[in-house]
């Protein structure tokens, strides 16, 4: 776009950009009117009805102080979420015969959301992504360039795992969104992932209480499982058939294993410290054969340019909290294993969005 000199540098209205696109761009709206709806336990609501329900009758299941008025409330909540497919609309008829409400549903998404009498549920890492905690670190990332801090230990004035230990309701809300993160992506593991089947010992690097190794021995019962976290994380980790819990620090070493399993651990690291975890990770493998597997959000050149998007969203997340901990590309984490001695790197996508990338000792 040329500025005319003859405007003396002004646009015309017709060159002026759309208003509507700087609004988009700061579409905050539709984030805490799905929170609201999540709030108020409305995917439930929807779940427990047959047929799609008015605002009347969901402001029926819900303790109201002024029903007339929620109602109307509920229907501009509610409409704001149709198009981008959280929830679907229907009219239905009302008694006159004449004119119509709308009538509201569960989409594919929303019922994602849905609490209970479901197998698997979302709302956990919905509920994470609209807390206060981590809204509030957003209004500080400009901090991250100029004042080479992180943004949420800015907004929370300490680091954010020290805050996490002095606050028990946010330090539960972080762990049942990254349970159920981790659950989702291991589901979908344990499923499709084919490169299990000739591993004897596989090591957990980073495995919390042994979730992930439950799943994966359970599909694969010649497996011996090797949960490996800190001391303090492990203390009161269950019994799991075919899996020992190990206590340590994997920036000093990692167990012994042929195969070993990294989820959710390097995007919390720069380079620096990724390098000395995969160090350690290929000094515990087998001198021939061994292979470690990564499991994080990653995009190569083949991705669509929507999955590509989705990971940079979530780097910029990860500045947000860590400031050194990032998403990162293929090649990226090509570079990290390579630099380690690693080689024949492969990504692999599943369903779902899941990636992980294999690596093998030489």
């Amino acid at each position: 776009m040329e500025l005319d000199s003859m405007t003396k540098g002004k646009l015309s209205n017709k060159e002026m950009p759309d208003i509507r696109t700087i609004y988009k761009a700061f579409d905050f709206a539709t984030s805490f009117a799905l929170k609201s709806t999540m709030t108020m336990g409305i995917p439930d609501i929807l779940a427990r009805s047959k047929e799609p329900m008015t605002a009347d009758n969901i402001v029926e299941k819900l303790p109201c102080k002024n029903p007339a008025a929620a109602a109307g409330y509920l229907d501009r909540i509610m409409d704001i979420l149709i198009v981008p497919g959280f929830y679907s609309k229907t009219p239905v008829s009302n008694a006159d015969g004449k004119s119509h409400k709308a009538a509201y549903g569960l989409t594919p998404v929303s019922r994602m959301l849905v609490k209970d009498d479901v197998q698997f549920t979302l709302l956990p890492i919905a509920l994470l992504h609209v807390h206060r905690v981590f809204t509030d670190s957003f209004q500080h990332l400009h901090k991250s360039v100029l004042e080479d801090r992180a943004p949420m230990e800015v907004a929370l004035g300490k680091p954010f795992y020290e805050y996490l230990a002095e606050n028990q309701d946010v330090r539960s809300t972080f762990q049942e969104a990254l349970s159920c993160h981790s659950n989702y992506w291991i589901k979908i593991i344990a499923q499709e992932y084919d490169g299990l089947e000739h591993t004897k010992t596989l090591v957990d690097v980073g495995g919390c209480e042994g979730e992930s190794l439950k799943e994966l021995v359970a599909v694969h019962p010649h497996i011996h499982g090797i949960n490996f976290d800190m001391p303090v994380v492990i203390q009161n980790a269950p019994q799991i058939p075919g899996v020992d819990h190990v206590g340590g620090d994997y920036f000093a070493s990692v167990p012994a294993g042929d195969t070993i399993f990294l989820k959710m651990v390097l995007h919390n690291n720069g380079d620096e410290e990724c390098l000395k975890i995969l160090k350690n990770c290929y000094q515990a493998l087998p001198e021939r054969g061994g292979k470690v597997i990564i499991v994080e959000s990653v995009y190569d050149h083949d991705s669509k340019e929507d999955e590509a998007q989705f990971v940079k969203y979530l780097d910029v997340m990860m500045l947000s909290v860590f400031l050194n901990g990032r998403e990162r590309s293929f090649d990226a984490y090509k570079a990290l294993l390579t630099s380690c001695g690693f080689g024949d790197c492969k990504l692999i996508k599943l369903s779902g969005g899941v990636t992980l990338i294999e690596a093998y000792k030489y």
